[in-house]
């Protein structure tokens, strides 16, 4: 991972609240959405972040 993309990630944990872990299952999901597989279980790995 390069220096921008962790200094965004790290600013993104402190305003969304969540650890990093699950930003970058998010951010991972929200780009890979339009993959079949992906897309249908979209909703339930936003869920799943809810829940935590």
């Amino acid at each position: 991972m390069n220096e921008v993309t962790l200094k965004r990630l790290k600013e993104a944990t402190k305003v969304s609240g969540r650890n990093a872990r699950h930003e970058v299952m998010i951010r991972l999901a929200h780009s890979l959405k339009h993959i079949p597989v992906i897309d249908e279980v979209y909703w339930e790995i936003l869920q799943e972040d809810k829940q935590k």
